[in-house]
């Protein structure tokens, strides 16, 4: 019927890396729908070492994407805000239509 349910999911990610990630590094979405959630830029400096809060304010469909499928996945990576290549874990979120 068209509804969405707001959901917040709040995803830490761990620079283990060697390189500090820019205030411009961004969550790019990749596959899928957003969700409310296209993308963002994270605006913060993350060290080696440092660990990194995205606070993702999504809407998930109520009912899938009308095309039957009792699944969706939605996918985003990481990107420096420079260059636009990606980095870092693949987000992946999995989402499960229950019959009512």
């Amino acid at each position: 019927d068209g509804r969405q349910v707001p959901l917040q999911a709040v995803v830490g990610v761990l620079n283990t890396g060697i390189r500090t990630w820019e205030k411009t590094t961004s969550l790019k979405l990749i596959h899928g729908l957003g969700m409310g959630c296209p993308g963002m830029v994270t605006g913060q400096t993350v060290h080696p070492g440092q660990r990194l809060d995205l606070n993702l304010q999504l809407e998930v469909p109520n009912r899938g994407q009308g095309d039957g499928n009792p699944m969706m996945r939605t996918m985003w990576v990481l990107v420096d805000g420079n260059t636009d290549e990606p980095f870092g874990p693949l987000l992946v979120m999995e989402t499960v239509f229950l019959s009512e």
